[in-house]
């Protein structure tokens, strides 16, 4: 019986090792990724998302596996912890276009007054603004109409060619900090773009309601404010639209270029 059950292990063994392997990665990008968050897949189906995900490079990772045997339980261990960073890494990159559109959004209803009417958003886990919200759902719709998960999906299985299983510390060029700081400049940049036209409306508006104070004193400016610029708001938001979408899939354009950008850091 000892004999069945060690044979038992020494055939599975390997398998159960690859597919703990292969699902670390596609479990960390998930983790990261803003639209499991913001579509509140949790339980079963996120799970069940992620091992179909994961399951195609089952077969590859096994047969990389094989010229490192026998395993031993620290090596697997720090194999699961590198692939869960390579998958929190391309979670970031792909994350970059939705957390730019949700700060656009969060300084547009910091411009037009309305921070006490950030809402606890259990899909996002944490506070979300009513504009940030719309933004991030507009992009959300764009994504999965462009085929987006497929375009992370393609992303994943190429990186096991860019950072394979068995190298635990690739050879980064010097030019990484620059691109890591690169990137973080985009995302304030492109929430900047995105906002400003909405927070000059803002400001006209402030400006006129200002003038209308000195004309008027007995007005009581301060109360007509939210609602004078969120009527603005909403009878310039559907023209800004017509550009506002195309910019939006340009960014999502870009999450092709993803691999692009880790092979410079990569090479």
């Amino acid at each position: 019986m000892i004999e069945s059950f060690r044979f038992l292990a020494e055939l599975v063994g390997p398998y159960v090792t690859a597919v703990s392997i292969a699902i670390a990665r596609a479990v960390a990008l998930a983790a990261v990724l803003p639209m499991f968050s913001w579509l509140g897949l949790t339980g079963i189906l996120r799970n069940a998302v992620i091992i179909a995900i994961a399951l195609p490079m089952v077969s590859q990772v096994t047969s990389e596996l094989a010229v490192l045997t026998p395993l031993q339980p620290g090596q697997v261990l720090m194999l699961v912890a590198k692939e869960a960073v390579i998958g929190i890494l391309l979670g970031l990159l792909f994350g970059l276009p939705f957390w730019a559109v949700e700060a656009a959004g969060e300084l547009i209803d910091m411009q037009r007054g309305v921070n006490g009417a950030y809402l606890i958003d259990p899909n996002a886990s944490g506070q979300a603004s009513p504009v940030g919200t719309l933004f991030v759902l507009v992009l959300l719709a764009l994504f999965f109409a462009g085929n987006g998960l497929g375009i992370v999906a393609e992303a994943l299985y190429s990186s096991y060619a860019i950072w394979p299983v068995t190298k635990l510390l690739p050879a980064f060029t010097g030019e990484t900090p620059t691109l890591l700081l690169g990137l973080l400049d985009h995302v304030v940049r492109l929430g900047l773009l995105l906002a400003v036209p909405l927070v000059i409306v803002m400001l006209l508006a402030d400006i006129t309601l200002a003038v209308i104070g000195r004309m008027a004193p007995q007005l009581n400016v301060f109360d007509l404010s939210l609602s004078v610029k969120s009527a603005a708001l909403v009878l310039v938001l559907p023209v800004y639209a017509i550009f506002l979408v195309p910019y939006f899939s340009d960014s999502l354009g870009s999450m092709r270029s993803v691999l692009d950008l880790a092979r410079t850091v990569i090479p």
